[in-house]
This record gives structure tokens, C-alpha cells and sequence, in this order.
């Protein structure tokens, strides 16, 4: 297994912070995911290369309070411009003013019977 000093680094890192204090109500994974891949993290074709050193991560989940200028994202990235990845982000990562709760991890236990 490598050691993460033998992982492939970003060159740059940025945060996604909050425009607003709220509730994270809501992340759409696709473009969550597209915003990954223009980073290079994920393949737009079947020739595409994959760069490992990049990604997101993400510092909320749904239901949880954030506050105005806090990260909502860590963007790792090769690239010195990630106005338009950043954008993506904040148009998939929605805020509410009102609390929300996080939805269940487990919606039914299937067992045989």
C-alpha cells in the first residue's frame, strides 16, 4: 500500500467557503461529480487520464450548520484557475436558512424470511 508522502500532490488548494451561514439542504452528486472532473479527477471520455493528485473534498454533509466563510469544499487542483469548478460547486451545494435534517443512511433492512 503507498504511503500518502509517495501519493501523487496538487499543486494548489483552495476552499469553497460559505456565502452565507445556513444548512447544508442539499449536494447534487452529478455535478458534484462533473466539477471533479474538470479538475482532471474523472474520465469525459474513455481516453481521458485520470490525474490522481486532484479531487474534492467535502467538509459538510447534509443537515449540517455552516457558517458564513467557512468551507463548504477543499479543491485540489492543477491548475491555478478553478473559478469555473468553484461556480459548479456553489450551484451543487445548497444552503438553507432553515434547519434540515440528514437524511437516513439506512432506508430498509432486507432479510430473508
Amino acid at each position: 500500500m503507498d504511503h500518502p508522502e509517495n501519493l501523487p500532490q496538487a499543486a494548489y488548494k483552495f476552499d469553497l467557503p460559505a456565502k452565507e451561514a445556513g444548512y447544508v439542504s442539499e449536494i447534487i452528486a452529478d455535478e458534484v461529480g462533473t466539477a471533479a472532473m474538470w479538475l482532471g479527477a474523472g474520465r469525459a471520455t474513455k481516453d481521458s487520464v485520470i490525474d490522481l493528485a486532484v479531487g474534492l473534498e467535502l467538509k459538510k454533509k447534509i443537515g449540517e450548520r455552516v457558517e458564513e466563510g467557512e468551507s463548504l469544499v477543499t479543491i485540489y487542483a492543477n491548475q491555478e484557475d478553478v473559478e469555473e469548478v468553484k461556480a459548479k460547486l456553489y450551484e451543487s451545494i445548497l444552503l438553507s436558512k432553515d434547519k434540515v435534517e440528514a437524511p437516513p443512511l439506512i432506508y430498509k433492512e432486507i432479510t430473508e424470511g
